[in-house]
């Protein structure tokens, strides 16, 4: 079952308060890798101006650190235990210590709007992937500090997922998701060494232990993302928005209801497991805007100005 539990370092200290009473919508959540911070990232717009605010909150002890930001906060990603990337309006990506809030490192990766932010092992992370409106994902390792990959669709980049020694996964409100070598060659721009079309565009996508789930109009399907071919298992969904892994098999679903739900991945079907929080649950004020996985078992789901958690027995 799911049980209800608001952690004490949310609720004791008014936790997320500054986010209600400017009336800004939380619009990231991430977890570190070793579930000692939460961080959120909250936005608002001001005579057709974003502004926004980052909060890291410490588990043991409790501890709240907030930083206003110049530019909304569309995602984050953690680098390592320490540090995490956020992914801004302005089309930058910022590098930030969680201790101290503190900007590391500035990456100008896009013309437009960054909207997603990933990395490919988080908590030791090389590389990160940024995707933008500006129709690119740019990959960037981390250590030497370059551009890697700039990776071109005709429409906005929704997503990206890494798999395997060098390869990533992107996808596209163009209706495509392209696979690409991230390895450095001469030219960071290079065509893409396989797809796959839709009808419609992608939203999101995810690697789910060796699987390529996809989200569109309409359904979940996974792939084989080294070969391609035909889908090994689809699921309908009338309206998914975001799909993550939770597991080696297992898939957590956020569709527009709002609902999050956790999908099982068999070999070749889709299951529906539970609801990351039951039917007569009330959710946080307006829609379901962020959510992420800790990895103890919590589920942190966000709306306007409200955060709650849930442990999943």
């Amino acid at each position: 079952r799911c049980q209800y539990l608001l952690s004490y370092f949310l609720a004791m200290a008014g936790a997320f308060q500054s986010f209600a009473e400017v009336n800004r919508t939380v619009g990231a959540l991430a977890y570190s890798p070793n579930g000692e911070y939460l961080v959120a990232a909250g936005t608002e717009m001001s005579r057709d101006v974003w502004s926004g605010e980052m909060t890291v909150f410490s588990t043991a002890p409790f501890s709240k650190n907030s930083v206003p930001s110049d530019t909304g906060v569309a995602d984050l990603a953690w680098v390592d235990d320490t540090t995490f990337a956020s992914a801004s309006d302005d089309g930058q990506v910022l590098l930030m210590s969680a201790s101290e809030l503190k900007v590391l490192d500035h990456v100008p990766a896009h013309t437009k709007s960054c909207t997603r932010v990933v990395v490919d092992k988080p908590g030791s992370a090389e590389l990160m992937a940024s995707c933008g409106a500006d129709r690119r994902c740019v990959v960037y390792n981390l250590k030497t500090q370059d551009e890697v990959l700039v990776a071109v669709h005709s429409e906005a980049v929704t997503d990206a997922a890494f798999f395997g020694e060098s390869s990533v996964a992107t996808s596209s409100l163009d209706g495509t998701v392209k696979i690409w070598d991230s390895r450095t060659s001469d030219s960071k721009f290079r065509e893409a060494v396989g797809r796959l079309w839709f009808p419609t565009g992608v939203k999101s996508l995810a690697l789910v232990g060796e699987k390529l789930v996809v989200a569109t109009d309409g359904a979940l399907t996974s792939y084989d993302p080294r070969s391609l071919g035909d889908s090994l298992a689809t699921l309908p969904s009338a309206s998914p928005l975001t799909v993550r892994a939770a597991g080696d098999a297992t898939v957590l679903l956020h569709e527009l209801n709002p609902n999050l739900t956790f999908v099982e991945m068999g070999a070749t079907s889709f299951k529906r497991k539970k609801r990351a929080f039951p039917d007569s649950t009330e959710l946080p004020t307006a829609a379901l805007t962020a959510f992420s996985l800790s990895p103890d078992g919590h589920v942190a789901i966000a709306g306007k100005g409200d955060v709650s958690l849930w442990r999943l027995d």
